[in-house]
Formats: C-alpha cells, structure tokens, sequence
C-alpha cells in the first residue's frame, strides 16, 4: 500500500466524525477490534470486540486499552499499539489475556493511525482469538509426547510414502537419528515383505479409510523380524484422507516360541503314535502267547 495513501485514510479515521462514518464498516468485522489515541484511551470498540470482553459500548469508551483487555503485554516493551505510534509500521504478535472466566490467545493485528500531517495520532487492533488452535497444537505436543514414549516403532507418512514422522524407538531399531529419517521412504527403511505390493497396509488403509492390521516380515540391518503392524488413515479439516500412522509390533520372538510349542506338539504327538502302535504290538503278542500256552496245555494233556 502506498504510505501516502494509508496516512490520509488513517488521517481521516483519526478525527471523530470520520471514525463515525467507518464504524458501519468496522461493525461488519467479525473480529475484535479497537480504536486508540496516543494516549491508549479507547476511541471505538466493534461488537465483536464489546462481545469478547462482556462489556458495553458506554463501559469502554473513554477507558485504556489494557483496563479493559488486560493482555500479557500490555504495559510492557511489548506492547504492540506503543510500538507503532513509536514506529509508525504495522506489527503483529501473540499474546494472552485473561478475559470474563478464562484465560484466551490472541493473533493480534497492530496499524498506526496518522493524523492530517502524517504524524502518528493512535492505533488500530484486531485480536484474532486462536484458543483453540493453541489447544490443539498443545494436545499434538503432548500426543508426540505419549508416541516418543512408545516402545515399538510409530511412524506418520504421506500419500507418497514420505516419512513425516518417526518416534525415537522407531529410529532406533532402523539404526539411525530421526532426523535422518524424516523424509526418506518408508519402504527403503523397513524393507518389508508387504513394501511396494498389495497388501500394504498403509495403502490400504489410505484406500480403504479403515484401519488395517496385517502380518509380515522385515529385514532390517541384516536382520529379519517378524512382524505384526497395523496402519491408520488420517484426515484433513476436509475430512481428506492425506497421512497414514503405522505402529509395528516385533513378534519374532512370539513366533519362535510358537514354533518351539508346535515342535513340542509334534514331537509329543508322535511319541503318542508310537506308543499307541507299540501297545497295540505288546497286545497283539500277549495274545499269541495265550493261544501258544493254551495250545501247549491241550497237548500236553493229550
């Protein structure tokens, strides 16, 4: 924007009668936003604004800026308003304020306001509440958190099979840091049976939108696992499918007790034939011997 053209425009919003003829505009923003002098008294108040702070329009007039908005910053260096009526540049920040019953986060917006010979006469600010979006981020912290204390292998990828995200245990069994594993294929790291074919899970379950559990095996730093995983689609706020999770299980030990317990079955199994079939020998000539002594008696009898 030419400076020259914002100094007249801000020039005109400075003086009373002009802030009265922009207030209709103004009151369209859905966004808190104030009007200071350069003495921090307020000189307009939006509804959004008059909503965020529960007070009335005849309660803010006249009164400063930090009496009724309270933020970290306020009355500080970092002052958002203090620094352009200082600067006369446009700056943006974030902060908090503790407002009605909870504490909230705000984006906030700050723009000089000239006067008719372009010195700097107050301040404009929009105060974008991003509580939620704060909220949100710091439940994904704390969900990392929970995922890095996994002791099996967790991984994010994207639709082209780019790893975008890998616990520490996960690096640690593929032997290397996670930074260098970030961004590689997630197919050239765990090299499994299912990689690249049909039966990925993490593909299928991209597909398919479902959760998908499978077994395979994987051969890693010269070794070979075996291994039960299972992938889950992640979403988009469009509700687009455009990651998938996978948290892999090493099962190789559970499988060579499996075929030990098979062994055993089979080896006891065959012990019970032998058994079985010998017995049925041991009858066979206890029977003979019965028939060869009653013979024998019948003879010598005779």
């Amino acid at each position: 924007m030419d400076k020259s053209n914002y100094a007249e425009g801000s020039a005109c919003l400075a003086k009373t009668s002009c802030l009265k003829d922009f207030a209709k505009y103004l009151q369209a923003i859905q966004i808190p936003l104030i009007v200071i002098d350069g003495e921090f008294n307020v000189d307009y108040i939006n509804d959004a604004g008059v909503r965020l702070i529960g007070l009335s329009q005849e309660q803010v007039k006249g009164k400063k800026c930090y009496e009724i908005l309270k933020t970290v910053d306020c009355l500080t260096p970092r002052c958002l308003c203090a620094f352009v009526m200082k600067t006369g540049n446009e700056v943006s920040s974030e902060t908090s304020a503790r407002i009605k019953d909870g504490e909230r986060h705000f984006k906030c917006f700050s723009s000089p306001i000239f006067d008719e010979n372009g010195k700097t006469a107050g301040a404009m600010e929009l105060f974008v509440d991003i509580s939620d979006l704060k909220a949100a981020v710091m439940r994904s912290k704390q969900q990392i958190q929970y995922l890095k204390a996994v002791p099996t292998p967790v991984i994010a990828i994207d639709e082209n099979f780019n790893i975008t995200y890998i616990n520490d245990f996960g690096a640690k069994v593929l032997g290397h840091n996670v930074e260098d594993v970030v961004g590689r294929k997630c197919y050239d790291m765990f090299n499994t049976e299912h990689c690249r074919t049909p039966k990925c899970t993490s593909a299928i379950a991209m597909r398919t939108r479902k959760v998908v559990t499978s077994e395979t095996i994987a051969r890693i730093g010269g070794k070979t696992f075996n291994v039960r995983y299972t992938a889950y689609p992640l979403y988009d706020e469009y509700n687009r499918v455009v990651d998938a999770i996978e948290v892999a299980m090493d099962i190789t030990r559970q499988r060579e007790m499996m075929a030990t317990i098979e062994g055993i079955v089979k080896s006891a199994t065959q012990v019970s034939e032998s058994v079985e079939s010998l017995s049925a020998e041991i009858l066979e000539a206890r029977g003979r011997s019965v028939v060869l002594a009653t013979s024998w008696h019948r003879l010598w009898k005779s």
